[in-house]
């Protein structure tokens, strides 16, 4: 049996109450519209007038209430999930495929490929895995009078942190020190001890 618009948006996670209140002032027509808008994204509303035989005036005051763009923005959504979801498939069933047939590859030809190769294909599986070397940190130009040089420094997430809290109590520091130094005149005039 096939689902409903309204199945169909709450599958996409829109609660069914938004829907409902979404659709509640619409025409029977105005789900044809907003189909058609996610058709043909490049159709101005003169050729959709036309499409529908309504007046411009018509779709441009429908294309513009409250109702009708929580509607357009729920089927947009769902429509992009669906396509998503389809192209994520199908990158994971060709991904599959290549891993057996190189699998394949590997049991027949196992003592005639070069151990550089092999090389290669694990370091690569295992950088796509999120294993292997560590990836490069930040890059950083250096001018050298005759040119960038650009040196690559890895920095972890703790060592970001500690650097600018080092450099808050730097910049506090050098805040406090004016204060201090004006201070200082008004102690030897009072004959107070410097603290």
């Amino acid at each position: 049996m096939p689902y409903s618009a309204e199945d169909r948006a709450f599958n996409s996670g829109t609660p069914r109450h938004e829907y409902r209140k979404a659709t509640r002032k619409m025409r029977w027509w105005y789900e044809a519209l907003a189909d058609h808008m996610i058709a043909n994204p490049g159709d101005t509303q003169n050729e959709i007038a036309a499409h529908f035989g309504r007046a411009v005036s018509t779709i441009s005051t429908i294309v513009h209430t409250d109702a009708f763009k929580a509607y357009f923005r729920i089927r947009r959504n769902a429509h992009a999930e669906r396509l998503d979801a389809g192209i994520r498939h199908k990158m994971f069933e060709v991904a599959d495929k290549s891993f057996d047939l190189i699998l394949e590859k590997l049991e027949k030809k196992r003592d005639t490929i070069p151990i550089e190769t092999l090389q290669r294909t694990v370091d690569s599986t295992l950088k796509s895995l999120g294993y292997g070397l560590a990836p490069a940190g930040p890059t950083v130009n250096v001018n050298t009078g005759g040119g960038n040089a650009v040196v690559a420094v890895p920095v972890s997430l703790d060592d970001l942190e500690l650097a600018r809290a080092a450099l808050r109590r730097s910049q506090m520091q050098t805040l406090e020190a004016p204060e201090e130094a004006a201070l200082e005149p008004r102690r030897a005039s009072s004959g107070e001890e410097p603290s």
